[in-house]
């Protein structure tokens, strides 16, 4: 699932949409303002509790254009094209 994943982009923790704002090869971290801390179930929740985790869709389709998940792998949209221009 980390492939997904990526700084400055989007994830939902049970059904919340959290902005990600570190990743590194095994986990992520989350920035979570007052307001969603104090209206979420997210204060209930400790360290190792089990939660429903939702990436980025748009994660997905990139990845199947590039040809990395059942896709045909026809698109001339490649890793090096979107890390020239700053999306990787």
């Amino acid at each position: 699932m980390m492939v997904y994943i990526a700084e400055k982009g989007s994830i939902a923790v049970d059904g919340i949409s959290l902005t990600v704002t570190q990743v590194t090869a095994d986990s992520f971290a989350v920035a979570i303002i007052p307001y969603t801390l104090q209206n979420t179930n997210l204060a209930q929740l400790a360290v190792g509790s089990p939660v429903n985790i939702e990436v980025d869709i748009l994660a997905k389709y990139v990845q199947r254009s590039l040809g990395q998940q059942g896709g045909t792998g026809t698109s001339e949209l490649t890793q090096e094209f979107l890390a020239e221009h700053g999306f990787c």
